[in-house]
């Protein structure tokens, strides 16, 4: 994960601000930096560089992510004010799906309804747009509406990586197991054809810096040591989501021994940017300690220590060593 920004690097910044006044890309740093501080997230700073970008440029690439969200509870007046802003933008412009797409993520901070509502007005009017029903799918809490929003985007022509792990690992919850079985399946095959494309180039231990001058030592171009490291990555992401849904697969049909080997399968994977990040899936664990599996529980967990330096991760080994089910809402 990245440093957090220091005093001087926001007076650096600023700096940039002020002697290029016209920049965006001066002002998309500062903004960053100073959502990446969560001491500085409620910074009228933040908000006056957010409403600069929907002044100017709202279709910026930077207006659809989290470094433009707001927290309603803690910054009433300007979540408003911005909102009323966002709004606006998208009455005079509803046919522009770059700015529905950014109001929507916006508002949902308030309502995921209000954001699944500007998100399905502008499906009725272009349907086959991935990008809308992807951030639908992502919107929407229910499974089965999540599902058919992801594989209307899959047949769209979405291709995000992320995709594929979102139906599998949805499937299942909504109950549709021949999906969630079928995607699983699907994404074992991508491993399995990144192993052989990609050999023991998938095993190497290096991370970061050291991974991208490791894959640029034995690649002929950057773009082919881009190409690499994303497929490194790729590997261990699906291979660990993959196995997740096998696993849950094999314990709702009673096959726990099949669960567990799944479970250990799921973390011999090397440490990837997501799940560094994020941490493993928590729920193939719990399935196999209700079982009585706790040993196989904790051997998993443990198994994350060298990849996800987190404190939810040791209050899941402290729960499962004392013979509990580990939550998700458990946090430090």
């Amino acid at each position: 994960m990245a440093d957090m920004p220091a005093s001087d690097d926001f007076e650096r910044l600023e700096s940039e601000v002020e002697k290029n006044p016209t920049s965006e890309a001066a002002r998309e740093r500062l903004l960053e930096a100073l959502s990446a501080d969560p001491e500085r997230f409620d910074d009228p700073r933040r908000f006056e560089l957010i409403e600069w970008f929907l002044e100017h440029n709202p279709r910026n690439s930077l207006c659809a992510t989290p470094f433009m969200r707001v927290n309603p509870e803690t910054a009433p007046e300007a979540y408003g004010k911005l909102k009323a802003r966002w709004l606006a933008l998208v009455a005079d412009a509803p046919a522009d799906l770059q700015l529905v797409r950014g109001a929507a993520a916006f508002v949902a901070a308030e309502s995921l309804d209000e954001g699944k509502r500007l998100l399905k007005a502008a499906i009725a009017h272009r349907p086959d747009d991935a990008k809308l029903w992807l951030d639908l799918g992502r919107m929407s809490q229910d499974p089965g509406e999540r599902l058919a929003a992801f594989e209307k985007a899959r047949d769209a022509g979405e291709t995000l990586p992320n995709l594929l792990v979102w139906i599998a690992t949805t499937s299942f919850k909504a109950g549709d197991y021949v999906k969630a079985e079928h995607a699983a399946v699907e994404l074992m095959q991508l491993v399995d054809e990144a192993r052989t494309r990609l050999g023991d180039k998938l095993d190497w231990p290096e991370r970061g810096a050291a991974l991208w001058r490791r894959a640029r030592e034995a690649s002929s171009s950057d773009t082919d040591a881009g190409e690499l490291t994303d497929g490194i990555a790729q590997h261990a992401y699906r291979k660990h989501w993959a196995q997740t849904v096998l696993g849950l697969l094999a314990g709702r049909d009673g096959d726990v021994d099949r669960a567990v080997s799944y479970l250990r399968e799921s973390a011999n994977v090397r440490p990837e940017y997501r799940l560094s990040s994020y941490g493993p899936s928590l729920d193939l664990v719990r399935e196999v300690c209700a079982r009585g599996r706790w040993n196989e529980g904790l051997e998993y967990l443990r198994a994350w220590e060298h990849a996800w330096d987190h404190p939810r991760l040791r209050e899941w080994i402290a729960a499962v060593e004392e013979r509990r089910l580990p939550s998700s809402e458990e946090s430090a």
